[in-house]
């Protein structure tokens, strides 16, 4: 029973201080107010996570493995042309679901990133590492598949820049941006599936499956 109360006033922890550093980002979030919705104190904060840094860290970890864990497991379904273009349109689909949902989890990733774009922590070189990076790189290797043979890696760079800030144009949901880039009366699956189809098309008008060897 003990360590089941352990784990629940730990789960707490991570429940609250998710919420509010989607809300308020690192440095906006104080220890207190995480400790108050956790209903638990800071002595448990220290006990549990040692720092609020640390803490930061682990609400990454908790939200983002099973999300990034999804991506990266698409480039592994390529084996030919048709595999190809729908391991690039499943990428693509994943992505503005996330961007786009109203799960209050999907949310707090989203926010959590933008604080970090907009506003690098001194946990962003670790976060790039473990989260950021093979992200970055599950589409890399679904673009490479599709590149010419004496392509350069800035064309490559060039692909999946492009094709990561189409998705993530779409985090932006504060009021206008909302109705601004998504339009209020259309309805949601029909946005979804016209915008990847409209994505996925952009790139492979000019890309083609070319090898699974990347």
């Amino acid at each position: 029973m003990a360590d089941v109360s352990h784990e629940q006033t730990r789960e707490r922890i991570l429940h609250a201080a998710a919420e509010l550093f989607a809300g308020g980002g690192l440095h906006g979030t104080g220890i207190r107010a995480i400790c108050e919705k956790a209903g638990t104190n800071s002595a448990s904060v220290n006990y549990y996570f040692h720092s609020k840094e640390n803490l930061y860290i682990e609400v990454f970890r908790s939200l983002f493995d099973g999300f990034k864990q999804v991506f990266l497991s698409i480039p592994d379904k390529i084996h030919d042309a048709a595999s190809w273009r729908a391991a690039l349109t499943e990428w693509v689909e994943y992505s503005l679901r996330t961007s786009t949902s109203n799960n209050p989890r999907d949310r707090w990733i989203i926010q959590l990133v933008a604080h970090e774009r907009t506003d690098p922590t001194s946990a962003m070189p670790l976060l790039q590492k473990k989260f950021f990076d093979p992200l970055k790189a599950s589409i890399r290797r679904i673009v490479c598949m599709g590149m010419p043979a004496d392509c350069t890696e800035f064309d490559v760079h060039l692909v999946t820049i492009s094709l990561l800030a189409q998705c993530a144009i779409y985090h932006h949901r504060k009021p206008p941006w909302g109705k601004l880039l998504i339009p209020p009366d259309v309805d949601h699956e029909t946005w979804i599936a016209r915008t990847t189809q409209f994505i996925v098309e952009g790139i492979t008008c000019r890309l083609s499956f070319r090898t699974t060897n990347v």
